[in-house]
Protein backbone atom coordinates (compact mmCIF):
# COMPACT_ATOMS: atom_id res chain seq x y z
CA UNK A 1 0.00 0.00 0.00
CA UNK A 2 1.25 3.95 -0.38
CA UNK A 3 0.55 4.38 3.35
CA UNK A 4 2.40 7.94 3.14
CA UNK A 5 0.94 10.59 0.81
CA UNK A 6 2.75 9.44 -2.18
CA UNK A 7 3.03 12.16 -5.83
CA UNK A 8 4.03 10.76 -9.04
CA UNK A 9 5.08 13.66 -11.37
CA UNK A 10 4.98 11.77 -15.68
CA UNK A 11 6.26 13.27 -18.19
CA UNK A 12 6.67 11.70 -21.79
CA UNK A 13 9.48 9.76 -21.19
CA UNK A 14 7.68 7.45 -18.80
CA UNK A 15 5.30 6.62 -21.10
CA UNK A 16 7.51 5.94 -24.16
CA UNK A 17 7.80 1.66 -22.38
CA UNK A 18 4.22 1.62 -23.59
CA UNK A 19 4.79 2.27 -27.16
CA UNK A 20 4.21 6.32 -26.87
CA UNK A 21 6.13 8.98 -28.28
CA UNK A 22 8.18 11.72 -26.67
CA UNK A 23 7.74 15.25 -27.74
CA UNK A 24 9.80 15.40 -30.51
CA UNK A 25 8.94 11.80 -32.16
CA UNK A 26 5.32 13.08 -31.60
CA UNK A 27 5.96 15.91 -33.96
CA UNK A 28 8.08 13.60 -36.62
CA UNK A 29 4.64 11.33 -36.87
CA UNK A 30 2.47 13.88 -36.79
CA UNK A 31 4.78 15.30 -40.02
CA UNK A 32 4.80 11.46 -41.37
CA UNK A 33 1.35 11.01 -40.88
CA UNK A 34 0.34 14.06 -42.86
CA UNK A 35 -1.75 12.46 -45.43
CA UNK A 36 -3.95 10.39 -43.03
CA UNK A 37 -4.60 13.32 -41.12
CA UNK A 38 -5.24 15.77 -44.09
CA UNK A 39 -7.33 13.15 -45.33
CA UNK A 40 -9.50 12.85 -42.33
CA UNK A 41 -9.62 16.63 -42.40
CA UNK A 42 -11.00 16.85 -45.80
CA UNK A 43 -13.73 14.03 -45.02
CA UNK A 44 -14.77 16.02 -42.08
CA UNK A 45 -14.95 18.81 -44.28
CA UNK A 46 -17.26 17.17 -46.67
CA UNK A 47 -19.81 15.85 -44.27
CA UNK A 48 -19.82 19.01 -43.06
CA UNK A 49 -21.82 21.05 -46.19
CA UNK A 50 -25.19 21.28 -44.88
CA UNK A 51 -27.91 22.64 -47.73
CA UNK A 52 -31.07 24.61 -47.23
CA UNK A 53 -34.67 22.48 -47.34
CA UNK A 54 -35.79 24.98 -49.87
CA UNK A 55 -33.45 23.33 -52.28
CA UNK A 56 -35.15 21.50 -55.29
CA UNK A 57 -33.42 17.90 -54.34
CA UNK A 58 -30.98 19.17 -51.94
CA UNK A 59 -29.13 15.42 -51.77
CA UNK A 60 -28.00 16.34 -54.99
CA UNK A 61 -26.70 19.45 -54.52
CA UNK A 62 -24.50 18.22 -51.01
CA UNK A 63 -23.35 15.21 -53.32
CA UNK A 64 -22.39 17.71 -56.33
CA UNK A 65 -20.46 19.72 -53.70
CA UNK A 66 -18.53 16.85 -51.74
CA UNK A 67 -17.69 15.37 -55.12
CA UNK A 68 -16.44 18.75 -56.18
CA UNK A 69 -14.91 19.57 -52.98
CA UNK A 70 -12.86 16.15 -53.38
CA UNK A 71 -11.65 16.88 -57.05
CA UNK A 72 -10.07 20.16 -56.28
CA UNK A 73 -8.32 18.66 -53.11
CA UNK A 74 -7.07 15.75 -55.07
CA UNK A 75 -5.86 18.27 -57.62
CA UNK A 76 -4.38 20.70 -55.44
CA UNK A 77 -2.82 18.00 -54.29
CA UNK A 78 -1.16 16.80 -57.20
CA UNK A 79 -0.25 20.37 -58.48
CA UNK A 80 1.26 21.88 -55.79
CA UNK A 81 4.48 20.12 -55.95
CA UNK A 82 6.12 17.03 -57.23
CA UNK A 83 5.94 15.52 -53.84
CA UNK A 84 2.64 15.27 -53.72
CA UNK A 85 2.72 12.65 -56.32
CA UNK A 86 4.68 10.01 -53.81
CA UNK A 87 1.55 10.65 -51.73
CA UNK A 88 -1.20 10.13 -54.64
CA UNK A 89 0.13 7.63 -57.05
CA UNK A 90 2.41 4.41 -56.09
CA UNK A 91 5.88 3.61 -57.98
CA UNK A 92 3.38 1.49 -60.88
CA UNK A 93 1.20 4.98 -61.35
CA UNK A 94 4.54 6.85 -61.26
CA UNK A 95 6.44 4.53 -63.85
CA UNK A 96 3.25 5.32 -65.68
CA UNK A 97 2.89 8.80 -65.87
CA UNK A 98 6.82 9.28 -66.40
CA UNK A 99 5.91 8.14 -70.42
CA UNK A 100 2.74 10.45 -70.53
CA UNK A 101 3.22 13.35 -73.04
CA UNK A 102 1.71 16.86 -72.05
CA UNK A 103 -1.81 16.51 -73.44
CA UNK A 104 -2.29 13.20 -71.91
CA UNK A 105 -1.15 14.70 -68.80
CA UNK A 106 -3.45 17.44 -68.78
CA UNK A 107 -6.51 15.31 -69.91
CA UNK A 108 -5.93 13.24 -67.10
CA UNK A 109 -4.56 15.58 -64.33
CA UNK A 110 -6.24 18.80 -65.72
CA UNK A 111 -9.61 18.37 -67.42
CA UNK A 112 -11.67 21.66 -68.00
CA UNK A 113 -9.28 23.95 -68.06
CA UNK A 114 -7.74 23.86 -64.57
CA UNK A 115 -4.06 23.56 -66.11
CA UNK A 116 -4.43 27.29 -67.05
CA UNK A 117 -4.27 28.17 -63.15
CA UNK A 118 -1.92 25.02 -61.80
CA UNK A 119 0.58 24.32 -64.21
CA UNK A 120 1.84 25.07 -67.51
CA UNK A 121 3.99 23.39 -70.36
CA UNK A 122 6.95 24.81 -68.35
CA UNK A 123 5.82 23.29 -64.90
CA UNK A 124 4.86 19.85 -67.26
CA UNK A 125 8.61 20.23 -68.44
CA UNK A 126 10.06 20.58 -64.76
CA UNK A 127 8.20 18.24 -63.53
CA UNK A 128 8.30 15.41 -66.30
CA UNK A 129 12.17 16.02 -65.39
CA UNK A 130 12.18 15.28 -61.41
CA UNK A 131 9.42 12.81 -62.19
CA UNK A 132 11.71 10.83 -64.68
CA UNK A 133 15.07 11.65 -61.96
CA UNK A 134 12.80 10.09 -59.58
CA UNK A 135 11.44 6.85 -60.83
CA UNK A 136 15.36 6.35 -62.60
CA UNK A 137 16.49 6.10 -58.72
CA UNK A 138 14.03 3.83 -57.67
CA UNK A 139 14.21 1.73 -60.75
CA UNK A 140 17.84 1.44 -59.15
CA UNK A 141 16.52 0.28 -55.92
CA UNK A 142 13.67 -1.95 -57.12
CA UNK A 143 15.70 -5.04 -56.68
CA UNK A 144 16.17 -4.20 -52.91
CA UNK A 145 12.29 -3.95 -51.50
CA UNK A 146 14.20 -2.59 -48.06
CA UNK A 147 15.50 0.40 -49.22
CA UNK A 148 13.29 0.62 -52.39
CA UNK A 149 10.51 1.54 -49.30
CA UNK A 150 12.72 3.54 -47.31
CA UNK A 151 13.75 6.05 -50.17
CA UNK A 152 9.97 6.23 -50.71
CA UNK A 153 8.74 6.42 -47.26
CA UNK A 154 11.40 9.53 -46.60
CA UNK A 155 10.14 11.10 -49.69
CA UNK A 156 6.82 11.26 -49.01
CA UNK A 157 7.65 12.64 -45.17
CA UNK A 158 9.50 15.52 -47.00
CA UNK A 159 7.07 18.80 -46.77
CA UNK A 160 5.72 19.85 -50.19
CA UNK A 161 5.29 23.30 -51.52
CA UNK A 162 1.84 24.79 -51.57
CA UNK A 163 0.27 27.29 -53.59
CA UNK A 164 -1.45 30.47 -52.14
CA UNK A 165 -5.40 29.75 -52.54
CA UNK A 166 -7.31 32.99 -53.98
CA UNK A 167 -10.64 33.48 -54.93
CA UNK A 168 -9.82 33.28 -58.80
CA UNK A 169 -8.42 29.95 -58.60
CA UNK A 170 -11.44 28.87 -56.70
CA UNK A 171 -14.02 30.91 -58.70
CA UNK A 172 -12.64 29.97 -61.80
CA UNK A 173 -12.42 26.30 -60.88
CA UNK A 174 -16.28 26.45 -59.64
CA UNK A 175 -17.20 27.56 -63.08
CA UNK A 176 -15.52 24.97 -65.08
CA UNK A 177 -16.34 21.78 -62.78
CA UNK A 178 -19.49 22.62 -60.91
CA UNK A 179 -22.27 22.11 -63.17
CA UNK A 180 -24.25 23.26 -61.24
CA UNK A 181 -26.94 25.23 -63.38
CA UNK A 182 -29.31 27.06 -61.30
CA UNK A 183 -30.82 30.64 -60.04
CA UNK A 184 -28.22 32.84 -59.03
CA UNK A 185 -28.89 33.14 -55.17
CA UNK A 186 -28.56 29.14 -54.93
CA UNK A 187 -25.15 28.95 -57.39
CA UNK A 188 -23.51 31.64 -54.82
CA UNK A 189 -24.43 29.95 -52.07
CA UNK A 190 -23.03 26.50 -53.68
CA UNK A 191 -19.75 28.77 -54.39
CA UNK A 192 -19.57 30.35 -51.18
CA UNK A 193 -19.41 26.64 -49.63
CA UNK A 194 -17.22 25.39 -51.75
CA UNK A 195 -14.57 28.42 -51.67
CA UNK A 196 -14.97 27.94 -47.35
CA UNK A 197 -14.66 24.37 -48.06
CA UNK A 198 -11.02 24.62 -49.76
CA UNK A 199 -9.70 27.21 -47.94
CA UNK A 200 -10.09 25.39 -44.43
CA UNK A 201 -8.16 22.67 -46.11
CA UNK A 202 -5.61 25.28 -47.40
CA UNK A 203 -5.19 26.30 -43.91
CA UNK A 204 -4.88 22.56 -42.59
CA UNK A 205 -1.99 21.96 -45.50
CA UNK A 206 -0.55 25.11 -44.22
CA UNK A 207 -0.44 24.36 -41.00
CA UNK A 208 2.15 20.92 -41.91
CA UNK A 209 4.23 23.66 -43.75
CA UNK A 210 4.98 25.36 -40.93
CA UNK A 211 5.17 23.17 -38.35
CA UNK A 212 7.63 21.18 -40.51
CA UNK A 213 9.87 25.31 -40.74
CA UNK A 214 9.42 25.77 -37.72
CA UNK A 215 10.96 22.72 -36.07
CA UNK A 216 10.01 22.93 -32.62
CA UNK A 217 11.27 20.97 -29.95
CA UNK A 218 7.37 21.17 -28.20
CA UNK A 219 4.07 20.74 -29.96
CA UNK A 220 2.43 21.95 -27.15
CA UNK A 221 4.56 25.28 -27.34
CA UNK A 222 4.41 25.63 -31.29
CA UNK A 223 0.38 25.17 -30.71
CA UNK A 224 0.50 28.01 -27.80
CA UNK A 225 1.84 30.40 -30.51
CA UNK A 226 -0.18 29.54 -32.96
CA UNK A 227 -3.69 29.57 -30.98
CA UNK A 228 -6.01 30.34 -33.83
CA UNK A 229 -4.42 30.62 -36.50
CA UNK A 230 -4.92 26.69 -37.35
CA UNK A 231 -8.91 26.62 -36.10
CA UNK A 232 -11.53 25.24 -37.86
CA UNK A 233 -15.39 26.36 -37.69
CA UNK A 234 -17.38 24.08 -38.79
CA UNK A 235 -21.63 24.77 -39.71
CA UNK A 236 -22.38 23.60 -36.23
CA UNK A 237 -19.88 25.72 -34.64
CA UNK A 238 -17.71 23.58 -33.46
CA UNK A 239 -14.11 24.24 -33.85
CA UNK A 240 -11.45 22.14 -35.04
CA UNK A 241 -8.28 22.84 -33.97
CA UNK A 242 -5.90 21.07 -36.87
CA UNK A 243 -2.77 20.54 -33.81
CA UNK A 244 -4.93 18.89 -31.65
CA UNK A 245 -6.67 16.79 -34.44
CA UNK A 246 -2.90 15.64 -35.66
CA UNK A 247 -2.15 14.99 -31.50
CA UNK A 248 -5.27 12.91 -31.22
CA UNK A 249 -4.83 10.92 -34.74
CA UNK A 250 -0.80 9.99 -33.07
CA UNK A 251 -2.09 9.34 -29.62
CA UNK A 252 -4.99 6.99 -30.76
CA UNK A 253 -2.80 5.51 -33.51
CA UNK A 254 -0.28 4.38 -31.08
CA UNK A 255 -3.14 2.85 -28.85
CA UNK A 256 -3.25 -0.09 -31.22
CA UNK A 257 -0.15 -0.98 -31.84
CA UNK A 258 0.50 -2.30 -28.15
CA UNK A 259 3.98 -1.89 -28.45
CA UNK A 260 5.29 -2.93 -24.42
CA UNK A 261 8.60 -2.40 -23.92
CA UNK A 262 9.34 -2.89 -19.85
CA UNK A 263 5.75 -2.79 -17.96
CA UNK A 264 6.81 -0.82 -15.53
CA UNK A 265 2.58 0.21 -14.05
CA UNK A 266 2.87 -3.41 -12.74
CA UNK A 267 4.86 -2.06 -9.72
CA UNK A 268 2.70 0.75 -9.14
CA UNK A 269 -0.23 -2.00 -9.04
CA UNK A 270 1.51 -4.52 -6.85
CA UNK A 271 2.60 -1.25 -4.16
CA UNK A 272 -1.21 -0.61 -4.51
CA UNK A 273 -2.60 -3.99 -3.68
CA UNK A 274 0.55 -5.08 -0.75
CA UNK A 275 -1.22 -4.96 2.39
CA UNK A 276 -5.09 -5.56 1.33
CA UNK A 277 -4.55 -9.51 1.75
CA UNK A 278 -7.10 -11.41 3.94
CA UNK A 279 -10.56 -10.88 5.07
CA UNK A 280 -13.01 -8.33 5.92
CA UNK A 281 -11.37 -4.87 6.45
CA UNK A 282 -7.64 -5.72 4.95
CA UNK A 283 -9.09 -6.02 1.64
CA UNK A 284 -10.93 -2.88 2.38
CA UNK A 285 -7.64 -1.14 2.99
CA UNK A 286 -7.15 -0.75 -0.39
CA UNK A 287 -9.10 2.59 -0.76
CA UNK A 288 -6.53 3.92 1.87
CA UNK A 289 -4.07 4.28 -0.64
CA UNK A 290 -2.61 7.59 -0.58
CA UNK A 291 -1.22 7.73 -4.11
CA UNK A 292 -1.79 10.85 -6.38
CA UNK A 293 -0.05 11.12 -10.16
CA UNK A 294 0.13 14.23 -12.02
CA UNK A 295 0.82 13.29 -15.73
CA UNK A 296 2.32 15.89 -18.60
CA UNK A 297 1.14 12.74 -21.32
CA UNK A 298 -2.37 13.17 -23.51
CA UNK A 299 -2.41 9.55 -23.24
CA UNK A 300 -4.03 7.11 -20.58
CA UNK A 301 -1.97 4.28 -20.64
CA UNK A 302 -1.65 3.90 -17.27
CA UNK A 303 -5.52 5.01 -15.80
CA UNK A 304 -6.49 1.90 -18.76
CA UNK A 305 -4.18 -0.60 -17.28
CA UNK A 306 -5.01 0.40 -13.66
CA UNK A 307 -8.65 -0.01 -14.73
CA UNK A 308 -8.57 -3.63 -16.88
CA UNK A 309 -6.20 -4.75 -13.28
CA UNK A 310 -8.91 -3.77 -11.13
CA UNK A 311 -11.98 -3.33 -11.88
CA UNK A 312 -12.38 -7.64 -12.39
CA UNK A 313 -10.70 -8.55 -8.95
CA UNK A 314 -13.49 -10.91 -7.54
CA UNK A 315 -11.20 -11.04 -4.41
CA UNK A 316 -12.34 -7.82 -3.20
CA UNK A 317 -16.38 -8.53 -3.70
CA UNK A 318 -18.00 -7.96 -0.72
CA UNK A 319 -21.19 -8.14 0.22
CA UNK A 320 -23.98 -5.42 1.58
CA UNK A 321 -27.24 -5.65 2.82
CA UNK A 322 -26.97 -8.66 0.00
CA UNK A 323 -25.71 -7.00 -2.68
CA UNK A 324 -22.25 -7.72 -4.28
CA UNK A 325 -20.17 -5.09 -4.08
CA UNK A 326 -16.09 -4.54 -4.18
CA UNK A 327 -13.81 -2.66 -3.12
CA UNK A 328 -11.11 -2.17 -5.85
CA UNK A 329 -14.03 -1.22 -7.71
CA UNK A 330 -14.76 1.63 -5.14
CA UNK A 331 -11.24 2.77 -5.15
CA UNK A 332 -10.71 2.55 -8.65
CA UNK A 333 -13.74 4.76 -8.92
CA UNK A 334 -12.44 7.27 -7.00
CA UNK A 335 -9.23 7.40 -8.54
CA UNK A 336 -10.27 8.28 -11.97
CA UNK A 337 -13.04 10.09 -10.73
CA UNK A 338 -13.32 13.19 -13.29
CA UNK A 339 -14.24 15.68 -10.85
CA UNK A 340 -11.94 14.80 -8.28
CA UNK A 341 -9.70 12.20 -9.34
CA UNK A 342 -6.10 10.63 -8.01
CA UNK A 343 -4.34 11.01 -11.67
CA UNK A 344 -4.50 14.75 -13.30
CA UNK A 345 -3.82 14.75 -16.49
CA UNK A 346 -2.11 18.52 -16.95
CA UNK A 347 -3.39 18.89 -20.54
CA UNK A 348 -6.30 16.82 -20.71
CA UNK A 349 -6.12 12.97 -22.40
CA UNK A 350 -7.04 11.13 -24.95
CA UNK A 351 -8.67 7.83 -24.33
CA UNK A 352 -9.40 4.42 -25.88
CA UNK A 353 -10.12 1.38 -24.50
CA UNK A 354 -11.64 -0.76 -27.09
CA UNK A 355 -8.05 -1.27 -29.17
CA UNK A 356 -9.92 -0.76 -32.34
CA UNK A 357 -9.16 1.70 -35.45
CA UNK A 358 -10.56 4.79 -34.23
CA UNK A 359 -12.54 6.49 -36.62
CA UNK A 360 -12.81 10.22 -37.40
CA UNK A 361 -15.11 11.64 -35.16
CA UNK A 362 -13.46 9.48 -32.22
CA UNK A 363 -10.63 11.55 -33.09
CA UNK A 364 -12.15 14.76 -33.61
CA UNK A 365 -14.02 14.07 -29.91
CA UNK A 366 -10.59 13.39 -27.99
CA UNK A 367 -8.99 16.26 -29.89
CA UNK A 368 -11.42 18.50 -27.66
CA UNK A 369 -10.04 17.16 -24.51
CA UNK A 370 -6.47 18.07 -24.38
CA UNK A 371 -4.88 21.68 -23.61
CA UNK A 372 -1.40 22.96 -24.74
CA UNK A 373 0.31 25.62 -22.67
CA UNK A 374 -1.32 28.42 -21.80
CA UNK A 375 -5.17 27.73 -22.36
CA UNK A 376 -7.35 28.29 -19.67
CA UNK A 377 -7.44 26.18 -17.12
CA UNK A 378 -9.73 25.08 -13.71
CA UNK A 379 -7.76 27.10 -11.33
CA UNK A 380 -9.05 24.73 -8.28
CA UNK A 381 -7.69 21.99 -9.93
CA UNK A 382 -4.09 23.29 -10.34
CA UNK A 383 -4.80 24.58 -6.27
CA UNK A 384 -5.12 21.42 -5.53
CA UNK A 385 -2.38 19.66 -7.37
CA UNK A 386 -0.07 22.52 -5.77
CA UNK A 387 -1.04 21.53 -2.61
CA UNK A 388 -0.82 17.98 -2.68
CA UNK A 389 2.85 18.33 -3.97
CA UNK A 390 3.57 20.11 -0.87
CA UNK A 391 1.82 17.85 1.42
CA UNK A 392 3.31 14.85 -0.13
CA UNK A 393 5.86 12.69 1.96
CA UNK A 394 7.32 11.63 -1.09
CA UNK A 395 7.59 12.42 -4.48
CA UNK A 396 8.88 10.64 -7.64
CA UNK A 397 9.65 12.37 -10.80
CA UNK A 398 9.83 10.25 -14.19
CA UNK A 399 10.37 11.10 -17.13
CA UNK A 400 9.61 14.95 -17.02
CA UNK A 401 11.86 17.77 -18.92
CA UNK A 402 11.52 20.29 -16.25
CA UNK A 403 10.13 22.39 -18.83
CA UNK A 404 10.28 26.49 -17.52
CA UNK A 405 6.30 26.55 -18.31
CA UNK A 406 5.36 23.75 -16.79
CA UNK A 407 7.65 23.94 -13.54
CA UNK A 408 5.83 27.33 -13.20
CA UNK A 409 2.41 25.84 -13.39
CA UNK A 410 3.16 23.09 -10.48
CA UNK A 411 5.20 25.87 -9.32
CA UNK A 412 7.77 22.95 -8.56
CA UNK A 413 10.44 25.51 -6.87
CA UNK A 414 8.57 25.45 -3.90
CA UNK A 415 9.30 21.80 -4.04
CA UNK A 416 12.74 21.83 -3.90
CA UNK A 417 12.56 24.23 -0.99
CA UNK A 418 15.55 23.63 1.57
CA UNK A 419 17.20 24.20 4.66
CA UNK A 420 21.22 24.84 5.64
CA UNK A 421 22.07 22.20 8.14
CA UNK A 422 25.28 21.74 10.57
CA UNK A 423 25.96 18.49 9.12
CA UNK A 424 29.19 16.27 8.00
CA UNK A 425 27.01 14.61 5.54
CA UNK A 426 24.88 16.84 4.39
CA UNK A 427 25.09 21.12 3.68
CA UNK A 428 21.06 20.76 2.85
CA UNK A 429 17.99 19.15 3.49
CA UNK A 430 14.70 18.72 1.26
CA UNK A 431 11.41 18.98 3.25
CA UNK A 432 10.02 16.13 1.29
CA UNK A 433 11.73 13.05 -0.25
CA UNK A 434 12.00 13.47 -4.02
CA UNK A 435 13.31 11.18 -6.35
CA UNK A 436 14.23 11.77 -9.86
CA UNK A 437 14.71 9.31 -12.43
CA UNK A 438 17.75 10.96 -15.10
CA UNK A 439 17.83 8.36 -17.54
CA UNK A 440 21.15 8.87 -18.58
CA UNK A 441 22.06 11.24 -16.53
CA UNK A 442 20.95 14.43 -18.51
CA UNK A 443 23.38 17.78 -17.46
CA UNK A 444 20.45 19.99 -18.49
CA UNK A 445 17.97 18.48 -16.58
CA UNK A 446 20.82 18.19 -13.52
CA UNK A 447 21.12 22.32 -13.86
CA UNK A 448 17.75 22.76 -13.34
CA UNK A 449 17.45 20.96 -10.10
CA UNK A 450 20.35 23.28 -9.10
CA UNK A 451 19.23 26.16 -10.02
CA UNK A 452 15.68 25.12 -8.12
CA UNK A 453 17.55 24.04 -5.05
CA UNK A 454 19.88 27.41 -5.33
CA UNK A 455 17.26 29.55 -5.71
CA UNK A 456 14.82 28.59 -2.53
CA UNK A 457 17.99 28.05 0.40
CA UNK A 458 16.42 29.14 3.08
CA UNK A 459 18.85 32.55 4.53
CA UNK A 460 21.38 31.41 6.76
CA UNK A 461 23.51 33.12 9.17
CA UNK A 462 26.13 30.04 9.07
CA UNK A 463 25.70 29.92 5.17
CA UNK A 464 27.02 32.25 2.78
CA UNK A 465 25.29 31.67 -0.42
CA UNK A 466 27.11 33.93 -2.82
CA UNK A 467 29.89 31.53 -2.44
CA UNK A 468 27.79 28.78 -3.05
CA UNK A 469 28.36 28.15 -7.07
CA UNK A 470 28.67 24.29 -7.36
CA UNK A 471 26.35 22.26 -6.00
CA UNK A 472 26.97 18.09 -4.96
CA UNK A 473 23.60 16.43 -4.77
CA UNK A 474 24.81 14.10 -2.51
CA UNK A 475 25.01 16.99 0.24
CA UNK A 476 21.57 16.91 -0.28
CA UNK A 477 19.07 15.59 1.67
CA UNK A 478 16.24 13.67 1.18
CA UNK A 479 17.18 13.93 -2.56
CA UNK A 480 18.39 11.26 -4.83
CA UNK A 481 18.92 10.54 -8.40
CA UNK A 482 18.93 7.74 -10.38
CA UNK A 483 20.04 7.20 -13.78
CA UNK A 484 18.43 3.86 -14.81
CA UNK A 485 15.21 2.93 -16.86
CA UNK A 486 11.95 2.99 -15.34
CA UNK A 487 11.66 -0.75 -14.43
CA UNK A 488 14.61 -1.02 -13.13
CA UNK A 489 14.73 2.44 -11.03
CA UNK A 490 11.80 1.31 -9.67
CA UNK A 491 12.61 -1.63 -8.68
CA UNK A 492 15.90 -1.20 -7.24
CA UNK A 493 15.96 2.27 -6.42
CA UNK A 494 11.93 3.52 -5.47
CA UNK A 495 11.48 3.43 -1.82
CA UNK A 496 7.91 3.02 -1.70
CA UNK A 497 6.05 3.25 1.26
Amino acid sequence: MFNEKTVLILGAGASVDYGFPTGSDLIKDILGNRKDILNEISEILVGDIDIPNDFNDNNWYKKRLDDLIKDFIRKYNFFTDFKHLSLILDYEELKNLNNLGFNDFEKIYGRDGLGNYFFSRRDYSIRKYEINDYVMQLERLENNNDILTKQIAEYRNSTPKFIEINDNILEKFFKDNSRIESNKEQKDFCLKVFKNSAKKYFKAVKFFQILDEFDPISIDFFLSIHKDEFSLELADKKIVNIGKFAISHIILKYYNQNKIKNNWYRYILDQILRGCQGEGDNRKKIKENKLNIITFNYDASLDNFLYERLSNLSYFDYDEDGETKNYAKEYLEDFLNDENPNIYHIYGKISHKNHEKADIHQILNESNNIKVIDEDRKIDKIDKIRDLLVEAKKVYIIGYGFDDTNNGLLELNKLFSSNFVNNPNHVFALHNEITILNYENSQIINKKIHKFIFENIKPSSEFNKEKFKILDFNKISNLNIVHKPIAKAINVDFNFS
